[in-house]
């Protein structure tokens, strides 16, 4: 009865071992982190370009195609400079793109009408076939995270209501202050397509202290056509019916 025990219990580990062997990648695959990203990209449908920086405006064409070559100034928005040896002409305002950092962040953009977003409210500018489009950032994805500076600004933005009239728009939004400084929210801090508020409930400016939070509720002047676009401080939202 024991020489029979061991017998099935050799059997056991046999089968163990040729099982491992055989579904190994498989079980490695489980157990193995999802590989660096290789380096920046823009996504828009099924074709990812990749980028290359640049430190001025291009003059020629890249010598590979797709590409994308990205052009970063301190105070401007970035430019990109969009390459295909297909046609790129029916982009258009409304359509998304994504961009994937080397540390693979992400961040989705949303191309906008130039008339209701100007090149100095865009957070990204793309450049197809000489034509000039202006994006705005959607939603970002963070996977490392420096660490911040107490000096910094760091706050947390929510539109908390939308409403549109024949003759203007209210937004209701709340401000929270997460970082060590005191943060003054005045009136250019906040605008629709470039246009300053009509009036703010409480009345800007404001001061928002370390660890508070503040609730705004702001009039702008209709514009001829939604959406729009509503920047506070460096971030930019669509606003739509």
């Amino acid at each position: 009865m024991r020489k029979r025990t061991y017998m099935l219990i050799g059997l056991a580990i046999i089968t163990l071992i040729v099982a491992a062997i055989l579904f190994y990648p498989q079980i490695a695959s489980l157990f193995t982190p999802p590989p660096p990203c290789e380096r920046d990209t823009l996504t828009l449908g099924e074709v990812t370009y990749p980028i290359q920086a640049i430190t001025k405006t291009p003059v020629a064409l890249p010598d590979t195609l797709p590409a994308a070559l990205m052009l970063s100034a301190q105070d401007d928005a970035p430019v990109i400079w969009l390459y295909d040896s297909r046609p790129l002409d029916l982009l258009q305002p409304g359509m998304t793109f994504v961009i994937t950092r080397s540390s693979c962040d992400t961040a989705t953009y949303r191309l906008q009408d130039p008339q209701s977003l100007s090149e100095a409210e865009a957070a990204l500018i793309l450049i197809v076939d000489g034509v000039r489009l202006p994006a705005s950032l959607q939603e970002a994805e963070i996977m490392t995270f420096p660490t911040p500076d107490p000096s910094d600004m760091l706050l947390e933005v929510s539109l908390l209501k939308t409403q549109v009239n024949e003759d203007a728009i209210t937004i209701s939004i709340a401000i929270a202050n997460y970082g060590q400084r005191v943060i003054r929210v005045m009136g250019q801090d906040i605008t629709l397509n470039g246009a300053a508020p009509q009036s703010s409930l409480p009345a800007l400016p404001q001061e928002v202290a370390p660890g508070a939070s503040i609730n705004l509720t702001i009039t702008f002047a209709r514009p001829p056509a939604l959406p729009t676009v509503l920047r506070i401080f460096d971030a930019l939202y669509d606003v739509t019916e």
